[in-house]
């Protein structure tokens, strides 16, 4: 077990983790229209590269990361 711990921050710490412009697929609740969004992955959450990204220009509204 201490050996899967050892190799995991071996991996954070190298920068192994770290994902960069990740195309995540988002759609609007309200038209349901769709969209990938760049992100990157970085100390253990999602972050977007633009905020204004996930946005419906036709509702106005921010769109939701669609799950699976």
């Amino acid at each position: 077990m201490m050996r899967d711990s050892m190799r995991d921050l071996d991996a954070y710490i190298t920068g192994q983790n770290i994902h960069y412009n990740d195309l995540v697929s988002h759609y609007c609740p309200s038209c349901k229209a769709e969209k990938s969004v760049a992100m990157f992955f970085d100390m253990g959450g999602w972050f977007y590269k633009d905020d204004d990204d996930p946005w419906c220009d036709k509702c106005q509204c921010e769109m939701i990361v669609k799950e699976g």
